[in-house]
């Protein structure tokens, strides 16, 4: 499949999460884009292997964080600041309404997983752990991002973000 065709199919997504792209910006921000959701799949799995409450309380707080501010997302921040630089990689832009939602929920699941799994109810724990990993692992696999569908459907779709 042609680059064209491929970063074309990843807009309507890119969109869904707030941001609109052009062709050669979509392939640009692509793997960046994907960080934020991959790193919170690797911490929610060792979550869930560990039945670990403070994994996923670190990831309440980023979710919390990354849904209060648009550049506060810690790892996008992280990013921006540290490894953009080496990879030459491009700005992360401010996180717009539909992907600060999709931080909100995610902040959301992880406290509650917390709480299961430090009040002694670790079946909460794996549920709503493995909501965080579903939802996640669609967005940094397909850039497809349940929360900003959620948005979507919730408040409709905002103006989007320009990189």
């Amino acid at each position: 499949m042609p680059t064209t065709e491929r970063s074309t199919s990843l807009q309507p997504r890119l969109q869904m999460q707030g941001y609109h792209l052009d062709d050669r910006q979509a392939r640009r921000m692509n793997a960046a884009l994907r960080l934020t959701p991959a790193v919170c799949v690797v911490l929610a799995v060792a979550g869930l292997l560990l039945a670990s409450p403070m994994l996923f309380g670190v990831l309440a707080v980023l979710g919390g964080v990354g849904a209060a501010f648009a550049r506060g997302n810690l790892i996008d921040r992280f990013y921006n600041v540290a490894l953009r630089p080496l990879f030459d990689g491009p700005t992360l832009p401010p996180a717009p309404p539909p992907r600060r939602f999709s931080c909100a929920l995610a902040g959301a699941f992880s406290a509650v997983a917390t709480a299961g799994f430090l009040l002694g109810v670790a079946w909460v724990g794996y549920l709503f752990g493995t909501f965080v990993i579903l939802g996640s692992g669609l967005a940094a696999t397909t850039h497809w991002c349940l929360g900003g569908w959620i948005y979507g459907r919730i408040f409709g779709q905002p103006g989007c973000e320009t990189a």
